[in-house]
């Protein structure tokens, strides 16, 4: 189903984690070539800055090269259906395919644009396949093309390892359930926050469980972006402010601002969601959880301020800065020291791959190939360029 190459990704793995234990001291840059040439990686990858450039490039060419096509083919009548999407779409898959099979390109800006354009092609011809459909109300309809949409970006997903569409799919799978609920009873409005934290919550931990499994690796980070979203969405199906917009854009009436049952409930979630997030990354250590937490706290407050106006808006913010300021000096300097399992020290572990106990297996390569110190003393142990026990080229 992975259109790359399997042992290729599971040798960026093994590189991207003896790079981690080269950053920590573990091992030397010696050391990390050996575990580099014996993983080889074929995959063209170029920097951010590099892939950024290729993705605006990308999005322009195909952007060109559709108007072209359509301006050719704007005599006919086809060019308004939904057939000409679904043709464009095509075009840019095969096209998609043929840079990730025949020019090996794995997150290269090319092929993360050219996801991104399948998407949107096939979900435009969709949605005007939609628009021309009689015989449904609007949340049918907006219901059929967030399944729709969900099962696009979650095959995308399987075959491209696109964080995006990852993410796209979490997104309309919450959106569907959404429009299910409110479609199947008269009071689904006012209980769909309700469905949705259950379903939140569940899709989180679903996520959870399925990134710490070993034949899941290559969707380890697709995992964390759901993880993500889910908190969010756990935390915006109780906000005041979102379900209170949501109930005057989609109930009956259009009363602005109207009191909503259980306001205290809801204020409650509203406030203690953020500081629960936050202590259960602290308790359990983790760093999503942490930083989302952290985060939603400002949505709290925000939140908080549109109702309520305590002190004009410059003084709340030069308070906030002053004590954030103070917060993170008193953090930093109670942190120069790890303590309790925290450090102000960056993360190791850049990819994110703690699950994989591939310790033993780069120490095993490394020693079994490492070559054995000359016996004169005005050797510098053998053909490397860093006096210790690594092999150059001409080795």
């Amino acid at each position: 189903m992975i259109a790359f190459n399997k042992e290729w990704l599971y040798n960026l793995r093994i590189q991207e984690q003896a790079e981690t234990y080269r950053d920590k001291g573990y091992i030397n840059n010696e050391e990390f070539k050996i575990a580099s040439q014996h993983h080889p990686v074929g995959f063209y990858m170029p920097n951010p800055v590099v892939r950024t450039g290729l993705f605006l490039l990308t999005l322009f060419i195909v952007t060109v090269g559709d108007g072209l096509l359509s301006l050719m083919a704007s005599a006919g009548s086809v060019i308004d259906s939904p057939i000409w999407a679904f043709f464009l779409g095509v075009i840019s898959y095969a096209a998609l395919e043929v840079i990730v099979n025949s020019n090996q390109n794995f997150r290269s800006g090319v092929d993360d644009a050219l996801v991104l354009i399948v998407a949107c092609q096939f979900a435009t011809g969709f949605g005007i396949m939609l628009a021309k459909t009689e015989g449904h109300d609007g949340n049918t309809l907006r219901l059929m093309f967030s399944i729709f949409l969900f099962v696009l970006t979650l095959l995308l997903t399987l075959r491209f390892l696109n964080r995006l569409t990852a993410a796209i799919a979490a997104a309309s799978l919450f959106a569907a359930f959404f429009f299910a609920w409110n479609g199947m009873t008269a009071a689904g409005l006012a209980t769909a926050p309700f469905l949705m934290m259950m379903v939140s919550v569940v899709t989180y931990f679903i996520a959870l469980r399925m990134g710490k499994r070993p034949g899941l690796a290559n969707y380890k980070d697709c995992f964390k972006i759901i993880e993500m979203l889910s908190l969010v969405v756990i935390y915006a199906s109780g906000n005041y402010y979102i379900v209170q917009t949501l109930g005057n854009a989609l109930g009956p009436d259009n009363t602005v601002n109207k009191p909503l049952p259980m306001g205290g409930f809801l204020w409650s979630y509203t406030i203690l969601i953020p500081l629960t997030f936050v202590f259960y990354g602290i308790k359990r250590k983790d760093s999503i959880l942490l930083r989302i937490g952290l985060l939603l706290i400002v949505a709290a407050v925000a939140t908080f301020r549109y109702y309520y106006h305590l002190l004009p808006t410059e003084i709340m913010l030069t308070i906030a800065g002053v004590i954030t300021i103070l917060i993170a000096w008193l953090v930093i300097k109670y942190l120069a020291l790890p303590k309790h399992g925290f450090t102000y020290q960056e993360p190791g572990e850049k990819a994110l791959l703690g699950h994989l106990r591939i310790e033993s297996l780069i120490t095993a390569e490394i020693v079994s190939d490492m070559p054995s110190a000359p016996t004169h003393n005005d050797s510098r142990f053998g053909g490397g360029d860093f006096g210790g026990g690594g092999a150059s080229e001409s080795f």
